[in-house]
């Protein structure tokens, strides 16, 4: 799949109508000269909102179209503009088979969502579509999502742009990033992956569930309490035995023993519910101390190192802050309806015990009518605080053994899962190794004259890099960055994997002009599109002629992206 045009519309009149070269190199200039570009340096043009249009198109809120990524304020002037003009935008792909995909998006209700003329209602179906159209994964199958896999393709933001492998928020977990990796790589099982991901993180769950209880460690103590009860249950049972009681109480006798029966197993339910509780209190307690803890005059300092340390860092800390404050309202959101839950059975098995224990309460009223059961009343009394502590000791042993069972019952599905998968792995990392890394080493050596290799490591479950500098600058880092995107191009081509054949980057001016001519020789022999945004004043030793040649859009002070 290649991109074959951008096309936006401003109230039904076009504005723009971008073809792209079908092969090859793709450049965005802006040709503001170098000795009257203020202090934004090229951003004022758009050249980077053309990269953010595309990704419009592939499914991004589009908020980064005219919010500031410094100062989290909106630019009102593009704002208005996007959502009172009638701005639509329109992408159009072609596949490999040579079908047209149109693709539009806008911030108008009326026109936004369609793909080939069908409307959709929201964009997680939108993003759905495209996920089976660009790498055939159906909307069952929600662990690898649409806009988690296209950031490998379309780098529009700090960690696509910065990151070899993690694209993504540092949010995301390793086994995530497994599972993108494994299917890009053409990991013939996708169902394994996707199982893979899931039994892994409902592990991680019950782990987490079993460590907040104390589990293993009680479980014995538990157990040792549950041993004693019982003793002393027999032993209350035995004395009750020795009352010589008449035989008109017969009937009572039997009738409290099954009302105790009733009274001990709703007791067990509420303890169970009662644990619960706890375990959710303390969850809750954990979520909000997660948000009290940070102080943001400390990271705010750490942050100020890191913008002198990475002078293009773009996200601002209070953006950060936010989005993990907003993750924690929602998983406390989450916690309090599940607390609600639990209260709401809990008052349910209240209000059955209740008359149960009225009922009991009556009985030994009758039995102590003649005033000789006093002592029998006391046994029973010892005996009901022996059942109910029983039942909450049994509610918890109960409780974490299941979790112990559900773990064990886990790790031997993924244990199964895994030898399965273990039968692929010797033809997966084959290709890894002769193909992909073939082309990779190649670009990687071209560049700055390093040999690096990917790796996967069953073991760890990652993917991971050989022969690979710590601690370089950011343009060596971007260098590599590319080298990965190109030799990912060679490696679907040389397997017929039907994935999108283009890559969309910014930032080359972090680059050496070495590093640049080499990365552009090798763009214009792939069967792919580098489409990639540039200062044309850092490129012009390329030559005029080239520059035009490659160039499908050039922006400056006087013909911005959005003409206005």
């Amino acid at each position: 799949m290649f991109l074959k045009k951008l096309v936006i519309n401003r109230n039904g009149k076009i504005i723009r109508d971008i073809p792209f070269i079908e092969k090859g190199l793709n450049l965005i200039v802006d040709s503001t000269p170098l000795r009257i570009m203020n202090s934004e340096s090229g951003n004022n043009v758009g050249k980077t909102t053309f990269i953010r249009a595309i990704d419009f198109c592939l499914g991004s809120s589009g908020k980064d179209l005219y919010k500031d990524k410094e100062t989290g304020n909106d630019n009102e002037e593009v704002k208005d503009f996007l959502f009172k003009e009638n701005v639509v935008f329109e992408l159009e792909l072609i596949t490999n088979d040579k079908k047209i995909i149109r693709l539009i998006r806008s911030f108008n209700s009326e026109n936004d969502l369609f793909i080939d003329n069908e409307k959709y209602s929201d964009l997680k179906r939108y993003c759905f579509k495209l996920n089976e159209l660009f790498f055939g994964i159906p909307s069952t199958q929600t662990k690898i999502s649409f806009r988690t896999i296209i950031k490998k393709f379309v780098r529009s933001d700090q960690y696509s742009e910065a990151n070899l492998l993690k694209v993504l928020s540092t949010f995301k977990n390793d086994n995530d990033y497994e599972a993108m990796y494994l299917y890009l790589f053409g990991f013939p099982e996708q169902d394994i992956i996707s199982k893979r991901l899931n039994v892994s993180a409902e592990i991680k769950k019950l782990t987490s569930q079993l460590t907040k209880m104390k589990g293993k460690s009680n479980l014995p103590k538990l157990e040792s309490r549950l041993t004693q009860i019982d003793k002393s249950i027999a032993e209350q049972e035995n004395i009750i035995k020795t009352f010589n009681l008449p035989k008109t109480y017969d009937d009572l006798l039997e009738k409290l023993k099954d009302v105790k029966s009733e009274s001990a197993e709703l007791s067990s339910h509420i303890a169970n519910i009662d644990l619960k509780l706890s375990l959710s209190y303390k969850s809750k307690q954990e979520l909000t101390e997660s948000k009290s803890k940070i102080d943001p005059n400390v990271i705010k300092g750490l942050y100020e190192e890191a913008k002198v340390l990475i002078p293009q860092i773009q996200k601002t800390f209070e953006e950060v802050l936010n989005f993990h404050n907003k993750m924690v309202y929602n998983k406390l959101n989450y916690v309090e309806k599940h607390i609600e839950k639990l209260l709401k059975d809990k008052n349910q098995k209240e209000k059955l015990i209740k008359p149960i224990l009225q009922e009991q309460s009556r009985i030994l009223s009758l039995l102590d009518n003649s005033g000789s059961f006093d002592d029998l009343i006391k046994v029973r009394e010892e005996l009901n605080e022996l059942y109910t502590d029983r039942g909450k000791i049994v509610g918890q042993i109960e409780t974490i053994k299941e979790l112990l069972k559900s773990i064990d019952d886990n790790v031997d599905i993924l244990d199964d899962l895994t030898e399965v998968f273990n039968t692929y792995l010797e033809a997966l990392n084959e290709n890894i190794q002769e193909i992909f890394n073939k082309y990779f080493k190649k670009y990687t050596f071209l560049t700055h004259g390093e040999q690096i290799y990917l790796l996967y490591n069953p073991e760890s479950r990652k993917f991971e890099f050989d022969n690979i500098k710590g601690n370089v600058g950011d343009g060596y880092k971007k260098t590599d960055i590319i080298a990965l995107d190109f030799a990912f191009i060679n490696y679907f081509e040389e397997l017929g994997i039907n994935f999108p054949r283009f890559v969309v980057h910014d930032k080359m001016e972090i680059i050496h002009k070495n590093q640049i001519q080499k990365i552009f020789e090798i763009a214009d022999n792939l069967n792919g599109q580098f489409i990639v945004s540039v200062l044309k004043e850092r490129i012009m030793f390329l030559g005029q002629k080239y520059i035009e040649d490659h160039t499908i859009l050039e922006l400056s002070e006087n013909d911005k992206f959005f003409r206005f």
